[in-house]
């Protein structure tokens, strides 16, 4: 377990700050075009989706290709798959009720959409990174590649 926290750390922390920048800025435009909380709460899901799982498949990609000096159909194929086991878990009840539930209820309940977001973002992010951090740690057992 020694090392595991900072770990996490280079491996996360990064790509959710991006996903923060994403998160607002999606979530203010979706607001600006159509007026909806409802939409200002998916674009602020999605924009989180984006930036954070942008950020962290570059990187993949960029480690993978770095190993096999080049990135095949097979190394594609192992980055998906590294992806899905690790984010899988956690990412379904994000994505589709956690995130986007909290996204809307916040903001309309302390009245300050971007702070609302905000904070959305941070609590959903507590009920993703739990399973996400087992998902890793199992992934990295099951696939030493």
């Amino acid at each position: 377990m020694k090392g595991k926290p900072r770990e996490w750390w280079q491996r996360y922390f990064l790509p959710t700050a991006v996903s923060v920048v994403f998160s607002l800025s999606l979530a203010w435009l979706c607001k600006l075009i159509f007026n909806s909380a409802v939409a200002m709460a998916l674009g602020g899901t999605w924009g989180d989706n984006f930036g954070f799982y942008g950020l962290i498949l570059a990187r993949d990609i960029k480690q993978r290709r770095a190993k096999d000096q080049k990135i095949t159909l097979l190394g594609m194929y192992k980055v998906i798959r590294n992806a899905v086991a690790e984010f899988g878990p956690g990412e379904y009840l994000d994505t589709f009720l956690i995130r986007p539930g909290l996204m809307y209820l916040i903001p309309v309940w302390i009245g300050k959409e971007m702070l609302g977001i905000t904070i959305a973002k941070f609590a959903a992010d507590v009920t993703f990174f739990l399973p996400t951090i087992i998902a890793y740690e199992l992934r990295k057992k099951v696939w030493r590649d």
